[in-house]
């Protein structure tokens, strides 16, 4: 093995490190690790998104289940919130499908992993809207739990990732409409 250090004493940054026998160099590690970290970024999203669709589900669940227990509760309401969810997971998709794909997961794999992440919906408004039959006297803290589940989400993950990447007064005016 062979190991070459250039720049001036002292001053690291200005080194080039090179080992022959298995060509790993200085910018080699840190763009393995830069890989390593933005792999586990991209990971956790995923794994927010699917998180966050468990509260989206129970919501469209306890919304369905919940039709014609009160004067409030119309299937007209449950739908409108099926509608307004369902349009909000086609960039909930992207934010999954995209990143995969900018790792070098195929189009199609990206496209079934993002569509995968959002599985969890059907299935947990099953067990919403059985669960307001089982509980109706809880049916107000499931929606506020549902609805502060996703707030919470929006406030910890989405706002902090958007302001990470591009910082400026436009994005905050994004974030707030």
């Amino acid at each position: 093995m062979r190991m070459r250090r250039s720049g001036t004493k002292g001053h690291s940054h200005n080194s080039v490190t090179t080992v022959t026998d298995n060509k790993m160099t200085d910018a080699g590690l840190i763009y393995k690790s830069l890989d390593h970290r933005g792999w586990r970024r991209v990971l956790l999203l995923v794994i927010a998104i699917t998180v966050h669709n468990i509260p989206e589900g129970l919501a469209v669940g306890v919304s369905f289940g919940a039709v014609g227990k009160s004067d409030s509760a119309t299937f007209e309401k449950a739908r409108n919130l099926a509608i307004g969810i369902g349009i909000q997971n086609f960039p909930e998709g992207l934010a999954v499908s995209l990143p995969l794909a900018a790792f070098g997961y195929s189009k199609i794999r990206s496209f079934i992993y993002g569509q995968l992440s959002g599985m969890v919906e059907p299935v947990f408004a099953v067990i919403g809207a059985l669960c307001v039959n089982f509980m109706q006297s809880v049916l107000p803290f499931a929606l506020a739990f549902a609805a502060g589940a996703m707030v919470y989400v929006v406030f910890d993950d989405v706002i902090p990732e958007a302001h990470s990447r591009h910082s400026s007064p436009m994005t905050t005016w994004m974030v707030i409409l």
